[in-house]
């Protein structure tokens, strides 16, 4: 084993080791900031999609309403 160069290499190596450690670290937050809102998009897309469904099913109610009142006039005449 050779003795580690002297000339400063060493020293930039560290500084580079850690630039990538604290980037991997901000990536890491970063992405577990991602994740977090992604399920909470998730969350939010399934509601919407629920309350998509419930509001179809009142347009359905609503024209057969319509429909049942319309045939109801129509006997009246």
């Amino acid at each position: 084993m050779s003795a580690p160069p002297t000339d400063g290499s060493m020293d930039k190596l560290d500084v580079i080791l850690q630039e990538i450690r604290e980037s991997r670290q901000a990536i890491e937050q970063k992405l577990g900031s991602f994740t977090s809102e992604l399920s909470i998009l998730k969350d939010d897309n399934k509601k919407l999609a629920d309350r998509l469904k419930q509001m179809e099913s009142n347009v359905k109610d609503i024209l057969r309403a319509h429909k049942e009142y319309k045939n109801a006039i129509e006997q009246l005449h």
